[in-house]
């Protein structure tokens, strides 16, 4: 027989080749005997050969390869006698498109009545992935419809036809299968997925008619489902209002309090999938809508212990990352200060891990706009104070945090426009506790400043001595804790030292275990301190 070089590769011995791989040996033994099963002048018969491949009525592993390709390969008769022996072998390995109608129709049955003798037939083999070809027709449209049924209870039957719909592309010929798949909560995550993944390749339409009701349905795989659609069809042909509802439903998958540790991130992988798929257009309709009017209804009075804005923020968040990703400079700080001011956020986060921050740390100039909009529009000096200090805490944008370039842009910009309450609030005391060895420039701005205006002044000497009374009250205090510190250590070491000498004897034979810990530890960790204890 001429050798083939796809097919066959030498090997050592002179003249001799073998099969590249399994499977082609599978193949051409296969085709070997179904000749020979076709000849009606050879005396070999069928149950002559499933003597030796299925001793008793049991396919053999490693010739389960084969028996698939002889089905493939031989007539009707021969393919129903080798289904009834091994349904899965035939419609997995070899070509059961070769099938006949009846055989088609035959081992779909066969592989009902598996699944439900044993749901979990494929063992490890559910992570293998094969075509059948052509091997759905109109023959066999009715009995994969009955698999597909949502209402059917077949173990991994109905996860292998979808899989095999998928890669068939027959889906169109199932898609109100798929579409009732999709819809059904009674089945798993995956099987839903896989359902509503091939309906979306075959009939788009159908699918973009399902996003409204999975997204009324508000559950994790539902909300999943539809932002795959909008995923792979787009935001233009699913709808923007209908964007817009399946963000807010996201929102109520995160947990709202300070419960047990959420264990389910990954219910919600699909918000951060579908947010990075968005244009720069769709999310700032996205960032607009979901921010305006929001305000905390559970802790008025103490913003910073909110829980009724988390899921909105965390989607709000990731559309901020998104957003300067996408966009392009110059871009509105008040428009961004509208998206951020009503947020509010559980830890904040480093450059390194989002987007939005990173930008705002590095562009000065907005961030230094939206403080300037955050701090200057209050009508008192309480709410400035509360603007201000709420820039400094952690259910703030991390992007909004104060840099030393910033304390002087609003001192400065407090100063020119005459906002001495704000300035008031600006002011830098002197920090004792610094390593660096020169003058702080937010001190040195404000002090040229003062001088400038009698106004600021005023609230410069107030301020330097507010700052000295209050340092020295808490050097008096720390003076006085000291003192009573060290007098309280001093008597209850004299009392040890008196306890131990009156009770010498029986400290030394281990009859007090708090004396003989003690001397086990000094030992170990300070021996030049049990010189004393003569």
């Amino acid at each position: 027989m001429p050798t083939r070089p796809r097919l066959l590769k030498p090997t050592n011995g002179d003249d001799c080749h073998e099969p590249v791989h399994r499977i082609v040996a599978e193949y051409c033994a296969a085709r070997y005997l179904a000749r020979r099963l076709d000849d009606a002048s050879d005396r070999l018969s069928l149950a002559r050969l499933l003597s030796i491949i299925a001793p008793s009525g049991a396919v053999r592993t490693e010739l389960r390869g084969l028996v698939g390709w002889m089905a493939a390969l031989t007539r009707e008769p021969a393919q129903l006698v080798l289904i009834d022996l091994d349904p899965y072998a035939v419609f997995a390995n070899g070509d059961p498109s070769n099938l006949s109608p009846k055989a088609k129709q035959h081992v779909l049955a066969r592989l009902g009545d598996l699944s439900q003798e044993d749901p979990f037939f494929r063992r490890g083999d559910v992570w293998r992935r094969f075509n059948v070809g052509q091997f759905f027709t109109d023959d066999v449209r009715a009995a994969v419809s009955t698999i597909l049924d949502p209402r059917a209870d077949n173990g991994m039957l109905r996860d292998l036809v979808l899989e095999l719909v998928s890669s068939s592309e027959a889906g169109m010929m199932f898609a109100p299968e798929l579409a009732q798949i999709s819809l059904s909560g009674a089945l798993g995550r995956g099987t839903r997925k896989s359902g509503f993944a091939t309906l979306v390749e075959a009939d788009p339409a159908r699918a973009a008619g399902l996003v409204p009701t999975l997204i009324a349905e508000q559950n994790s795989v539902s909300l999943d489902l539809a932002a795959h659609a909008i995923r792979e069809l787009g935001v233009e042909r699913i709808g923007l209002p209908h964007l817009l509802a399946l963000l807010r439903a996201a929102a109520t998958l995160y947990p709202a309090g300070d419960g047990p540790r959420d264990r389910d991130m990954e219910r919600r992988y699909f918000i951060k999938a579908l947010i990075s798929s968005l244009g720069a257009t769709h999310v700032q309709a996205a960032l607009d809508d979901l921010t305006a009017g929001l305000v905390c209804t559970c802790s008025p009075r103490q913003p910073w212990r909110c829980r009724c804005r988390i899921g909105i923020s965390k989607i709000a968040g990731s559309l901020l990352d998104r957003y300067f990703e996408v966009s392009i400079a110059p871009h509105d700080p008040r428009r961004v200060w509208g998206w951020v001011e009503p947020l509010v956020f559980s830890e904040h986060r480093g450059p390194d891990s989002s987007a939005s921050v990173r930008y705002l740390t590095d562009d000065h100039e907005l961030r230094q706009e939206m403080q300037w909009l955050a701090v200057s529009s209050c009508e008192t000096a309480d709410a400035t104070q509360e603007a201000v200090s709420a820039i400094f805490m952690s259910t703030t944008h991390a992007g909004m945090r104060f840099q030393v370039q910033d304390m002087m842009n609003i001192a400065g910009r407090a100063a020119a426009s005459g906002h001495s309450a704000l300035w008031r609030i600006m002011w830098m005391p002197h920090n004792r506790y610094t390593k660096e060895q020169h003058a702080s420039p937010v001190r040195t701005l404000q002090r040229a400043q003062a001088k400038s205006s009698p106004e600021l002044l005023r609230i410069w000497a107030l301020r330097e001595r507010q700052a000295r009374l209050h340092q020295a009250q808490a050097n008096r205090g720390i003076r006085y804790r000291r003192g009573r510190y060290e007098r309280r250590e001093a008597q209850n070491n004299a009392d040890n030292r008196t306890h131990f000498l009156a009770n010498r004897q029986a400290i030394a034979s281990g009859l007090f275990g708090g004396w003989t810990q003690y001397f086990a530890r000094m030992i170990l960790i300070e021996p030049d301190k049990l010189a004393g204890m003569d």
